[in-house]
């Protein structure tokens, strides 16, 4: 893997996650450490998380993985919280953080959905079906899950 990064993805933009998150350094050493290694084990610090987010550094790959694990944790939480009618807008916004591709399907989907259109179910069903090829392309590029975001239960697999 060149450069610490995951080989065919473009990495995560961890500084990107942990302000949307609304996360301080601190926070975000803490939850990459419990994601990569799990509960009770040190934080890491937050010179490493700045000279990553700054690219003095380059990020492991478990950063990138952990990063994106508590993202699709946050997801999961924030849609299953939604009201029915903000779902669409909730998965455009954390779909972005981990692709832009799959923010813009999320977008797209939604607002066919909302279109006078010959076949709008015909559409949105084939978009939805790219959205979950991109989601897989994800979840074995960056060895998440995503499933549980989806599921009618809260939580992971």
């Amino acid at each position: 893997m060149k450069g610490g990064y995951v080989k065919g993805i473009e990495p995560l933009d961890i500084r990107s996650i942990r302000q949307s998150l609304d996360l301080t350094m601190s926070q975000m050493g803490y939850f990459i450490a419990i994601y990569s290694n799990g509960l009770g084990c040190a934080p890491i610090p937050c010179t490493r998380i700045n000279e990553w987010e700054s690219g003095v550094r380059s990020i492991p790959d478990h950063v990138f993985t952990s990063s994106a694990k508590l993202l699709v944790d946050t997801w999961s939480d924030d849609r299953h919280r939604a009201p029915e009618d903000t779902k669409g807008e909730v998965d455009a916004y954390y779909g972005s953080l981990l692709s832009p591709t799959l923010g813009e399907i999320f977008r797209l989907e939604m607002q066919v959905r909302r279109l006078d259109h010959l076949d709008p179910q015909e559409i949105a069903h084939r978009l939805a079906n790219v959205r979950k090829a991109q989601l897989e392309q994800i979840e074995k590029q960056l060895k998440i899950k995503t499933a549980y975001v989806f599921a009618s239960e809260p939580g992971p697999d």
